[in-house]
């Protein structure tokens, strides 16, 4: 089997899973929402590795600007109780779409849409950028890649729960190796096992950092695209009818100076 053909059946097996993997998980939890009890707090889920946006201390409590941004928002001024989880990326979103959490901030693409309510402000606009092995930023077919189409011939690597990869990269790039987590997914990338990734150049740009691999993987130049993350909340959620008030929250943070605070605090 080319290589080719073999990462598409890479994908294609991988994706099967997860997806069998997420409706085992909701039929386990039961197809209806849980009951909430009067007054419970909002469960938010978070990626628990996606620094600077929201990750995991040792002891599990989740920081990152997604956090903060939303205990200023739904928490200091919408007056909502809130409990927050760091979660596996796949796992959190099956939460959310079973109904056993409450939301989670991520790009609003069409499948998440089709089981959440999403907020009309965004609270974040990431840059996406293309992730390389150290040396291979010259060649040719890097070089040129100037936005997403331009990747058309690349092997990238993927994560188990990247569904904004899926959406825009699926079709352009079909030979993409998914690995169940972004630290495997760049250990291919320095490896040179794969021709790069392409995700949030602010996640990706510290994630590099954290597991040492600075002289192993370069950051190409271009600006490839520009994401909004919405905050995504299920539809049995008692916080689905109050987007409008979140956004107005979002809305006013930003005039304030709240939100560029916020933002220098992570960095």
């Amino acid at each position: 089997m080319d290589g080719v053909a073999g990462g598409m059946v890479g994908f294609r097996m991988g994706r099967r899973a997860f997806l069998g993997g997420a409706l085992a998980g909701m039929l386990a939890g039961g197809a209806a929402a849980p009951a909430r009890a009067q007054g419970a707090p909002c469960r938010l889920v978070y990626f628990h590795d996606y620094a600077p946006f929201s990750w995991s201390d040792a002891d599990g409590t989740v920081r990152g600007l997604f956090v903060d941004v939303l205990a200023e928002t739904l928490g200091a001024r919408m007056g909502i109780p809130l409990v927050h989880q760091g979660w596996p990326w796949s796992r959190a979103q099956a939460m959310v779409r079973a109904g056993e959490a409450d939301g989670f901030c991520s790009v609003a693409t069409a499948e998440r849409r089709a089981y959440a309510a999403v907020s009309a402000e965004p609270l974040v606009l990431g840059p996406v950028k293309l992730f390389v092995p150290r040396g291979a930023e010259q060649r040719p077919e890097i070089t040129r890649a100037r936005r997403l189409e331009d990747l058309k011939g690349l092997r990238l690597a993927i994560y188990i729960g990247s569904s904004w990869a899926h959406e825009r990269l699926a079709d352009l790039v079909p030979d993409m190796v998914q690995e169940p987590d972004m630290a495997g997914a760049l250990r291919l990338v320095a490896g040179g096992r794969v021709d790069g990734i392409v995700d949030m150049a602010d996640v990706l740009r510290h994630r590099v950092k954290a597991l040492g691999l600075g002289l192993r993987i370069a950051e190409t130049a271009p600006v490839l695209d520009t994401v909004p993350f919405h905050l995504c909340v299920s539809r049995t959620s008692p916080l689905a009818p109050r987007m409008a008030e979140f956004d107005a929250a979002l809305r006013a943070i930003r005039r304030d100076g709240t939100y560029a605070a916020l933002t220098r605090r992570i960095g």
